[in-house]
């Protein structure tokens, strides 16, 4: 049991790693995201890249 809980918050982990790491190649690449007729602003981008590392990082504390 102990074992399935810490690959479910390692791989949980990586997929936050995945989603800062789409955010900020969105942010450096300056990518629109576009919501029927709303433009997704860059601060949101910001804002999503420092919160994805941050649960990364814990994630990865948690599995260890």
């Amino acid at each position: 049991m102990y074992l399935q809980k810490k690959n479910y918050i390692y791989y949980t982990g990586l997929v936050f790693l995945a989603v800062g790491v789409a955010h900020a190649t969105r942010v450096f690449n300056e990518w629109e995201i576009r919501v029927d007729d709303w433009v997704v602003p860059m601060w949101f981008s910001w804002i999503a890249v420092a919160l994805a590392l941050y649960f990364a990082f814990c994630a990865y504390k948690m599995s260890r």
